[in-house]
């Protein structure tokens, strides 16, 4: 009876949570990416790219001083100070790089020469909710700090860095055809900026033991893409139908374990409902004669 009660309620689960939120796949960053190589190249589709010549590589975080991408960019042939933000139209890029009044919000070490205003990242939940709540990087449940300021610090290069727009996938030019113009360009896009092979192996490691999406392998925006269909329909659905069907389950669930009680009762020999015979029934009527 324990054995197929349990079964019965475990299925009446899955269809609870599977009414209630995707299941996409989570795993350990470990087991979803071999090392730092492959989490920074793949995760973001290209974006990244592995570099263990350090000196012609940048980092996405440093703490005090000059910024030292500016010495990977001259290493690398790139203009250290560029006058515009090349990836402002689609999203919160400045057009030009310039200071910005509150050092105290999450991507300080770029106040003083950013593409990103104070308010796109004030904190730590402003950057992550900037983009959707598919891109939320913990829905596989909290990452550890550790692991989380890495995505902190990937956010603010992306956002403030000014030598990101060098590595625009489809930079201006005749050939340009954008997305305000109805063309599948964009300007938000970039793809191959050499990242320190250093800052890739400890994210890596930060991470390593901590929960991410694996849907559609090793890609971020796969998983993007599961989670904004989920979403979406859930919205459309709205909460007092997903209430509903949750209900539904649960009521079905116990109506069938108790199916299951019948059943093993009856085949143990101790049925639940125990059927009057017909002399008792007769002497529940009419009494015994010696009683008279």
């Amino acid at each position: 009876m324990f054995t197929v009660h349990r079964a019965m309620l475990a299925v009446g689960l899955a269809a609870t949570l599977a009414a209630a939120d995707p299941d996409p796949g989570c795993k350990k960053f470990s087991e979803i990416y071999k090392g730092g190589k492959e989490l920074c190249e793949n995760m973001w589709d290209g974006a990244f790219e592995y570099s263990t010549d350090e000196d012609k590589a940048y980092t996405m975080w440093w703490e005090f001083g000059e910024n030292p991408n500016k010495a990977a960019a001259v290493a690398l042939g790139v203009e250290p100070s560029p006058a515009t933000c090349k990836l402002h139209g689609d999203y919160y890029h400045k057009k030009t790089p310039g200071p910005e009044l509150d050092s105290n919000h999450e991507c300080w070490p770029w106040k003083n020469e950013a593409c990103c205003e104070d308010k796109t990242v004030a904190s730590r939940d402003v950057i992550q909710d900037a983009y959707g709540a598919e891109f939320h990087w913990d829905r596989c449940g909290p990452l550890s700090q550790a692991c989380e300021r890495f995505f902190v610090k990937e956010a603010c290069l992306y956002e403030c860095e000014p030598l990101t727009g060098h590595y625009r996938k489809y930079p201006d030019g005749p050939d340009y055809n954008g997305s305000s113009t109805g063309g599948e360009d964009n300007t938000w896009q970039i793809t191959k900026m050499p990242i320190k092979a250093s800052f890739c192996d400890n994210w890596h490691h930060a991470c390593k033991d901590d929960l991410f999406c694996s849907a559609g392998e090793d890609s971020f925006w796969a998983c993007a893409a599961i989670y904004e269909t989920h979403d979406n329909a859930v919205q459309q659905l709205g909460g007092g139908a997903i209430a509903g069907i949750v209900i539904a389950v649960l009521v079905a669930t116990l109506a069938l374990c108790f199916v299951a009680v019948l059943i093993v009762r009856e085949r143990k020999g101790q049925p639940v409902f125990v059927p009057l015979t017909r002399d008792s029934a007769r002497s529940t009527q009419v009494g015994d004669p010696s009683d008279v």
